[in-house]
Parts: structure tokens; C-alpha cells; sequence
């Protein structure tokens, strides 16, 4: 009778309605609340969640090959003092324990020397009386085009001869301050062809020069004179621009053969751009469009070699440190008024 009673007083209390007489209004209960699964354990570790003290882990290639995300890129933005840089020191450091080869493409303060020293990596310095890069340096690429089929190697020669004259085109831009004629681009491109015909190495912005200069009757043709002088008023403005590229503010840095080229077996790399930090700038933004252009270069080459069973197959993070000083460079960006 006592356990029949209770189970129907359980009913009325469920079929109670509140602010009705003769109802009861059920008590509260907690009910737990299912939350998703942790923080990705994939990547390094660089601290804890906030909220639940979980190890909070980033690797942009763990996180990838994951299948957490579909894009490696990483955009690092914040105030001064925040700790970006500190960020991504983690994230190198990280990453050259898990077999990855970060490369710091183009370190402006430096930030990032000392690490990659002490982790056993390759420093170049560039500026001058220090390291150079040549803008025009695709020997990797070429090394490359060595072992390919015919029809492959003519697809990377084109890619090379693209990249030098991209590189190229945006140095001069640089330092005219104002765009390159279409005209002017067509000859560029005619003078680069002529040299990677002619020369057994890779040309230099000097060779460039010397062959606009001596204006064959291939450049001749590009030009559409049938003159010297014809000519030479058609290229006067270029001959100057790139004769800025070797004795202007850019002296020095970006006019001959590369020094030190990048060792991939190292366990990191950073190009140290800071002594041309102090000539502007212009100097500056020219110093990160050769490094990537190199860089970038360098990698591609390496993983055609590794799709060949040539080199082993490597995973590389690169670190585009103070990207917005390049921006700032460009004559496009430098030339807007500011709002």
C-alpha cells in the first residue's frame, strides 16, 4: 500500500503544472552537459586552455596531415610585445624535433639567429660585405630540369625562366617607383632567353645589363627598331633601372652570384636581413623578394628531386617574419595615402 502510494504521488508531481492550485512544481535537477572531445594533440605544445586546462598543441603540418585542417598557412597578428615571435620560436623549435625544416624566410630584427644556431642550423647574413643572393639564381631548378624527361624539363624551364623574369620585373618596379611598360617586359624577357642560350651559369642582373647594353639584333627584333639608335631610345629607361639595381641603393646585395646557398640538410635555415635594414624600406623589401624567390626556389627543387627518387623526401615550414614591411615597401602600398 506505502510503495503504491509513493509511485502515485511520483505520478501527480509529473503532471503537475505550475501557478495552478492543487499542482506541485517539480524540483530542479542537474543534468550533465556533453561537451566535444579536447584541444588537437597534434603539433607542439604552447600552453594550456584557458577555460578546461587542457594542453593546448599547433603544428600547422601535424595539424594537416590530421586532417584537421585543409590549408597550412598560418597568419600570426598582434600587438607589439605580445609574443608573436615567441610563438613561432616554438613552433621551430617544434618542428625541427619532428623532422621538419623550418626556414626563416628573411629574419628583419633578427629574432631568430641565436635560435637556429643553437639548434645547429645554417645562418646566412646578408647585406653588404656579407652574403650575397643573386635574384636570377635557379641552379636548384636546373639541377633539376637535368634529370627529367624532355617534356618535363621543358615544362620547369619555363618555370624558371617565369620566375626570373617575375623576380626581375618587380626589382625593377622597386626601384622606379613606377610600373614596367609592357614594351620594356617584352625585351626582359627576350634578354633572359639570350642568356640562359648563351651562358653556362646563372645569369646576373649585371649580365642583363651588359646585354641590353650591347643590344643584339634578337633585342633588336623584341623592340621592333630596325636602328641603333632606334634602339637605345627605345631601352633608355630600362638601362637606367637596372643600373640602379647595381649602383644605387641596392648595391652591393642583389649584383652578383649567390655566396652561400641553402643547406636542406640542415636542421633549420634563416636568412638574416637585418644589416639591410637600416638603408630604408626599399633595400628591406627588396632583401625579402630575393630570399623567397630563392627559398621557394630552392624547395621546389628539392621535392621534384624527391618525386625523381633522387633526395629524400622532406616537410618544411617557412616563417615570412614582418611580412607587412614588405607591403609597406612596395611602391603601390607606399605611395596611398593614409586614411
Amino acid at each position: 500500500m506505502g510503495l503504491a502510494r509513493s509511485r502515485y504521488r511520483t505520478r501527480r508531481a509529473r503532471r503537475s503544472r505550475p501557478g495552478v492550485p492543487g499542482h506541485h512544481q517539480p524540483s530542479l535537477r542537474s543534468v550533465p552537459i556533453h561537451r566535444a572531445p579536447g584541444t588537437p594533440t597534434a603539433g607542439t605544445p604552447i600552453g594550456r586552455h584557458q577555460l578546461w586546462g587542457e594542453v593546448v598543441c599547433l603544428d600547422p603540418l601535424a595539424w594537416l596531415r590530421e586532417g584537421l585542417v585543409t590549408n597550412p598557412g598560418m597568419f600570426v597578428l598582434g600587438q607589439p610585445g605580445t609574443g608573436k615571435s615567441t610563438l613561432v620560436k616554438r613552433l621551430v623549435t617544434g618542428a625541427v624535433a619532428t623532422g621538419t625544416t623550418p626556414i626563416i624566410l628573411g629574419d628583419t630584427k633578427p629574432d631568430y639567429t641565436l635560435l637556429v644556431e643553437y639548434l645547429g642550423g645554417q645562418v646566412i647574413r646578408v647585406g653588404r660585405g656579407f652574403d650575397r643572393i643573386n635574384p636570377l639564381d635557379a641552379s636548384p631548378l636546373d639541377q633539376a630540369r637535368q634529370r627529367l624527361s624532355s617534356a618535363d624539363a621543358e615544362t620547369l624551364r619555363w618555370e624558371v625562366r617565369s620566375r626570373r623574369l617575375s623576380l626581375l620585373l618587380a626589382l625593377a618596379t622597386l626601384v622606379r617607383e613606377a610600373r614596367i611598360t609592357n614594351a620594356e617586359e617584352v625585351v626582359l624577357g627576350r634578354a633572359i632567353d639570350l642568356l640562359d642560350e648563351r651562358l653556362a651559369h646563372d645569369p646576373t642582373v649585371v649580365d642583363v645589363l651588359r646585354i641590353l647594353e650591347q643590344g643584339p639584333d634578337e633585342l633588336r627584333s623584341a623592340t621592333r627598331t630596325d636602328s641603333a639608335e632606334s634602339y637605345r631610345a627605345q631601352t633608355r629607361d630600362l638601362v637606367f633601372t637596372l643600373d640602379l639595381l647595381i649602383s644605387g641603393s641596392l648595391a652591393g646585395v642583389f649584383d652578383s652570384p649567390t655566396t652561400r646557398p641553402l643547406n636542406l640538410d640542415a636542421p633549420a635555415i634563416s636568412v638574416d636581413i637585418s644589416r639591410v635594414r637600416a638603408a630604408g624600406d626599399k633595400l628591406l623589401t627588396a632583401a625579402m623578394l630575393c630570399t623567397w624567390a630563392y627559398a621557394f626556389g630552392m624547395v621546389d627543387a628539392a621535392t621534384a628531386l624527391a618525386d625523381l627518387g633522387a633526395a629524400p623526401r622532406r616537410s618544411y615550414l617557412g616563417v615570412m617574419d614582418e611580412l607587412w614591411r614588405a607591403l609597406r615597401g612596395a611602391p603601390a602600398w607606399s605611395s596611398t595615402p593614409t586614411p
